[in-house]
């Protein structure tokens, strides 16, 4: 052997010794620790009753042998040799060995940069590629029938019969792939359903192919599908899909017949199904899509067509309907769907809320016969007690500081401006106790059922809410006198 070969021989047999000598410690280490740990357990332990406490007696044991490991073939007799140490002191035979070639950080940071690699690939192949294609598709298809209607390539009864065709065909398609390529499916038949939504409006307004009946039964049952199949999917795009085109019925296939009961009924259909959906699923974007659309248009109806004299009962019975719908919706998700924050919750319905007062406060704004004053005031009593009551049985008394003070609002506004002492003293004077005992009540009641509400903050209730009720009461009794 040379005396390279000797000194490698060397040096592996002490490279294998300071291997031995630290498998040696480690041993060492857990023996101490064991030990601490049962001086720990007897210390913390409760003394026994007449006796004497005695430490245990611990045998020392001998520090194991540093194993022998066997003295590897020099690298003339066997080739070239690479021995990996183990790391913290553990054999490569046993569990918990950590190879050499990086440290545990660094191979999580390659492992995260991997997977999010995977799922940036993900995106783009399966769902951002797929969506704009189906949306290219669709303007392909509109470019292509306005081409054919501008050079009157063919009749108007066969454009339509081909959009048909092509957007069923699209749903037929995506039935037939749902169980390979879901995600594609999904985006196929959002596609499909958005085609034939277009082509029933452009048969009944561009070319008077169907009547009004006809559209309207379509658009519906087309709802009513896409519903379905959101359902199926377990896909929030197709129900999206499928609300939107039903909000956008009413509008196109519009004949400005003014008959806003039907508008309103059908919207709050609309609506009943997406309660009706929150039960299964948990689709925060569909409700808030919903509720945009549907106090949008209401909002846009009041400012526009709204009329004290005609649609004073209309705009009272639907905005409770509206508000009943999206506040029940916000209390299902929260008590059947652990996933939706209370926060989050909270806020819708304190949004929620905050619309019906605001449209509360613009129907109250009117002059009116004292019939419709005392069915308002009726009205916004019972849906304040109504209101109050639910919120403290999910939410507690948050809603008190948004329905107690526009209650007192749109009443004080109401005899600032509205108010005729020879025409409306006996109606002040009976809801004015009748605001002030539902909020006096609901104070107690809230004190009394739990421990949140503090004193301090329920004196401060009872207390504003009795000065504003005694100014109010001397304010009507006052014009009484002059």
């Amino acid at each position: 052997m040379t005396d390279t070969d000797l000194k490698i021989a060397e040096l592996e047999k002490r490279l294998d010794t300071l291997v031995g000598t630290q498998i040696g410690f480690q041993t060492e280490i857990t023996r101490i620790r064991s030990e601490l740990a049962g001086l720990r357990r007897v210390a913390k332990a409760p003394e026994p009753v007449n006796r004497a406490y005695q430490p245990p007696e611990f045998k020392e044991r001998p520090a194991p042998p540093p194993p022998q490991w066997p003295i590897p073939p020099s690298s003339s007799e066997s080739g070239s040799r690479s021995v990996p140490p183990p790391s913290f002191g553990v054999r490569p035979d046993e569990p918990g060995y950590q190879s050499s070639t990086g440290s545990s950080f660094e191979r999580w940071v390659s492992s995260y940069t991997e997977s999010a690699r995977a799922d940036l690939e993900k995106f783009i192949g399966e769902n951002l590629i797929s969506k704009i294609g189906i949306i290219v598709l669709v303007l392909g298809v509109g470019i292509g029938a306005k081409y054919a209607i501008d050079n009157n390539l063919i009749s108007p009864l066969t454009r339509i019969i081909i959009a048909y065709i092509f957007g069923f065909g699209l749903v037929g398609l995506a039935i037939k792939l749902k169980p390979k390529y879901l995600n594609f499916s999904s985006v196929l038949i959002s596609g499909g359903m958005a085609i034939v939504y277009f082509v029933t409006y452009f048969a009944y307004a561009s070319y008077e192919l169907i009547p009004q009946s006809a559209a309207f039964a379509l658009m519906a049952m087309f709802t009513l599908f896409t519903v379905a199949a959101a359902l199926l999917y377990d896909r929030q795009v197709i129900a999206h899909i499928g609300l939107v085109g039903a909000y956008a019925v009413p509008f196109l296939l519009s004949d400005n017949s003014g008959n806003y009961l039907i508008l309103f009924a059908y919207m709050a259909i609309i609506n009943a199904g997406i309660l009706a959906i929150s039960v299964k699923k948990y689709w925060k974007a569909l409700f808030y899509t919903s509720s945009g659309f549907t106090w949008l248009i209401f909002f846009g109806w009041f400012i526009s067509k709204y009329s004290p004299a005609e649609h004073f009962y209309l705009a009272l019975i639907f905005l409770a309907i509206f508000f009943a719908i999206f506040y029940a919706t916000k209390i299902i998700h929260g008590v059947l769907h652990e996933e939706s924050g209370e926060s989050e919750n909270l806020i819708s319905i304190f949004v929620t809320a905050f619309i019906f007062y605001g449209f509360c406060f613009a129907i109250s704004d009117v002059r009116a016969d004292i019939r419709e004053y005392t069915a308002f005031f009726t009205y916004l009593a019972a849906m304040s007690l109504a209101i109050l009551l639910t919120s403290y049985r999910f939410y507690g008394r948050a809603l008190v500081y948004l329905s107690y003070p526009f209650t007192w609002l749109i009443f004080g506004s109401w005899l600032l401006t509205k108010y005729r002492v020879e025409e409306h003293f006996y109606l002040a004077a009976i809801f004015a106790p009748v605001f002030f005992a539902v909020y006096y009540a609901a104070t107690i009641i809230y004190r009394l059922m739990t421990d949140e509400v503090r004193l301090v903050e329920n004196s401060g209730l009872l207390v504003t809410n009795s000065f504003i009720f005694y100014g109010v009461g001397y304010g009507i009794i006052d014009s009484r006198e002059s």
